[in-house]
């Protein structure tokens, strides 16, 4: 997979970089563009259950029924929500803040969850899967003509699920309509990349299609790395925002 990072709009360049370096990168030949550093691993995760003991196939414990679907209002209170997202928000801020899945927080959410269904007589069986985690793994770097150096998290960061690797190579900017208002379509479609000179830098621009296309395009088109800058159609697409492969 190309490595691709998102960047806030106006603080993507072209050019040639000198260098690129990190676990994950993206550069130009004036420009190093080093994306950070991530990779994919697997775990697993997940449970099933099944009612035994106090809850009989209909759902009932002690001849009470669980949730009764004729009252969904009755049974399912705000309290009762609000009660179980107190205790999700507190497994969270005991574990680093975050409950994702292949993290200690999802394993005591899991726990959490498992409780609650075999307090209401459910005999809980879990069942493991596996899955891809995006984790990144370092700092990123961004410079231009081995000079300007840009700052990930400010000006750009990796896309969720981009590829690790360094990137030295010029940029190619590829069908680009700035302004507010513009509506572009930038790398949405395969003609967007007529002319692109394989081993490049692709520079895009947000809209339109998914990131998974733009990429899916540039890659097709032999791009080494991209760089995706926001549309900068209305002030609230000009800053740096959170890019995944699915985002549009």
């Amino acid at each position: 997979m190309t490595a691709v990072l998102a960047a806030a709009c106006g603080d993507a360049t072209t050019g040639s970089a000198d260098t690129a370096d990190g676990s994950s990168s993206v550069a130009t030949s004036a420009t190093t563009v080093s994306g950070a550093s991530a990779t994919t691993t697997t775990t697993s995760a997940g449970f099933d259950s099944q009612t035994s003991g106090g809850a009989d196939s209909t759902g009932t414990t002690g001849g009470q029924p669980i949730v009764d679907c004729n009252d969904i209002e009755s049974s399912v209170t705000l309290a009762g929500m609000r009660a179980h997202l107190e205790a999700l928000d507190s497994i969270a801020a005991d574990n680093g803040g975050t409950r994702s899945v292949g993290t200690p927080g999802f394993d005591a959410s899991a726990e959490y969850v498992i409780d609650q269904l075999a307090a209401a007589g459910y005999d809980v069986q879990p069942h493991e899967f596996d899955i891809n985690v995006f984790s990144v793994l370092g700092a990123s770097t961004l410079i231009w003509q081995g000079e300007q150096q840009f700052s990930d998290g400010t000006h750009f960061q990796p896309a969720s699920y981009s590829d690790a690797g360094a990137v030295t190579a010029r940029v190619s900017e590829v069908d680009l309509e700035l302004g507010p208002g513009n509506a572009s379509s930038s790398g949405c479609e395969a003609a967007d990349f007529a002319g692109f000179t394989p081993g490049r830098v692709a520079l895009l621009q947000r809209g339109e299609c998914f990131i998974s296309d733009k990429v899916t395009n540039a890659q097709a088109a032999g791009a080494a790395a991209v760089i995706v800058f926001n549309q900068g159609n209305t002030d609230d697409r000009t800053g740096l925002w959170l890019a995944t492969l699915g985002a549009q």
